[in-house]
């Protein structure tokens, strides 16, 4: 599995991304291969989007300092203003790279599923059934009632 070979670098691109809520990561980490080690490492995943939310806060409270205080520091605003602008723009950044990272990792994935399982790629849409093999089928069933 992809979890297992590239463990912590799909946890950390996933946590890199905002879109996914951190509570579902933890939940998928849990439920699958991914080691404690590759988990506990992709944590730091967290601190960028953590950093611009602090920021983020911190400007909202000088640009109310300075309505408050009637002062009209052009200069501070902008600043405050080009900063959530470039913290926006590298969320964006992240993600885009993250997704196309995971995709990345997933297409190799499935290019190693089909030269192992010796099938070349049908091109079957997304999320489409596998074909069942029947006679192995009723083997594995003659199996499970002979025991």
């Amino acid at each position: 599995s992809a979890l297992e070979v590239k463990g912590l670098r799909i946890m950390f691109l996933l946590r890199l991304s905002p879109i996914i809520p951190f509570n579902a990561l933890d939940y998928i980490a849990g439920i699958t291969a991914v080691s404690f080690k590759a988990y506990t490492w992709s944590l730091f995943g967290i601190l960028p989007g953590t950093i611009f939310f602090v920021f983020l806060g911190s400007s909202a409270g000088s640009l109310t300092d300075i309505a408050s205080s009637g002062d009209s520091s052009v200069v501070t605003i902008v600043v405050i203003v080009v900063g959530v602008t470039f913290g926006v723009l590298a969320i964006a950044a992240t993600s885009y790279y993250a997704k196309k990272e995971l995709n990345k990792i997933l297409a190799l994935q499935e290019q190693e599923r089909n030269e192992t399982d010796g099938s070349p790629d049908t091109g079957a849409a997304e999320g489409s059934m596998p074909a069942i093999d029947e006679e192995s089928e009723v083997g594995e069933t003659q199996e499970i009632g002979e025991a």
